[in-house]
């Protein structure tokens, strides 16, 4: 069976890229078959998922997605299923983190035995579990799994760690590591404060990248094309002191860029301030920041505002120089979006 179709996926790939080349880039998917070939529509649309909607098939889109699934903004078709999955998963991470069927089916705008037929096959592989008094689904030990292939394959973190322990000792404050995934700064890595006790492990925690001193550390150093968009987003109020305010967060990024290093005065959390610098990566580009982090008495007085501000500009200089970043990291940060 399997031969099967890699026979005729590839027959199929043949004549797709034969009539390209030809006098015409048309071709629907039933053009893809041969009566003699057992492939079926399921067969070449695993085809088809793979080219990008500019080759312009006969077939129409709405005809297309009404069959096999929804576009997406690039051009390339994607999976209904899987895309309905996701949602799923990523409306069990949002606001109410159990849901009941219907609950989930009303969101996703999906029926009932649909959104019942997703939990199911999400349960089975660990990535929800049902609630026996409520019957209503959460996210699920999977998940951990996944997240945790995540940090550990990531360059950055691995990197990381030891440089966060180094800070964390030097200036006997917590340290984060951060990296910017759309409009979040999503923490990496949390190195604990030495000798405290009771530390909640924040690894894993999201936060609006206009509320916290990573977010800006980052975006400061982004290619204007890149910070752009993020300042003319939706910008988060966590705190009352959060800066929602896109002139006063470009007057800051500016001053992030002439300095190294950005801050955050309880914008996150009441009482909490940190004070963060970027890292850059082999291309020269900002990858991430490094963040001291703890109560704003501590922080934000001049001195220690300067001493800390300056013990992690120098250790995230070391961390780039690790990740291999040329002595020119962060220039093409143009001041002006």
């Amino acid at each position: 069976m399997a031969d099967d179709f890699a026979g005729d996926f590839r027959q199929a790939g043949y004549r797709f890229a034969a009539r390209c080349a030809g006098e015409t880039n048309r071709l629907a998917p039933q053009e893809l078959l041969e009566p003699q070939l057992s492939a079926s529509w399921t067969s070449v649309t695993r085809l088809l998922i793979l080219i990008p909607a500019k080759c312009d098939f006969v077939i129409m889109r709405h005809e297309y997605e009404s069959r096999f699934g929804a576009g997406v903004p690039g051009g390339i078709f994607m999976v209904q299923a899987v895309h309905r999955a996701v949602q799923a998963l990523k409306e069990l991470a949002t606001g109410t983190q159990r849901l009941g069927v219907s609950e989930l089916a009303n969101r996703l705008e999906v029926a009932k035995p649909t959104a019942h037929a997703l939990l199911r096959t999400l349960e089975s592989e660990g990535l929800v579990t049902q609630d026996r008094e409520t019957s209503k689904y959460q996210l699920g030990p999977g998940l951990v799994t996944l997240g945790n292939a995540y940090l550990d394959s990531h360059k950055l973190r691995i990197r990381a760690v030891t440089w966060a322990d180094i800070l964390a000792t030097r200036t006997g404050c917590a340290v984060w590591v951060g990296v910017l995934v759309d409009r979040q700064v999503l923490v990496i890595h949390h190195a604990f404060r030495p000798g405290a006790t009771g530390q909640t492990l924040e690894t894993g925690a999201n936060l609006p990248w206009n509320a916290c001193a990573l977010g800006k550390a980052i975006a400061a150093f982004l290619p204007p094309a890149q910070r752009a968009p993020l300042l003319s987003a939706e910008l988060a109020r966590v705190t009352g002191a959060s800066i929602d305010d896109p002139d006063v967060l470009e007057a800051q990024l500016c001053t992030v860029r002439e300095v190294g290093y950005a801050l955050d005065n309880q914008e996150a959390t009441l009482g909490d301030a940190s004070i963060a610098a970027p890292v850059f990566d082999h291309t020269g580009e900002v990858t991430g920041a490094i963040a001291l982090v703890g109560p704003v008495e501590r922080f934000l007085s001049d001195p220690a505002r300067h001493e800390g501000g300056i013990a992690t500009r120098e250790i995230a200089r070391s961390l780039s120089r690790d990740l291999g970043a040329p002595r020119n990291a962060g220039l093409s940060a143009d001041p002006h979006p």
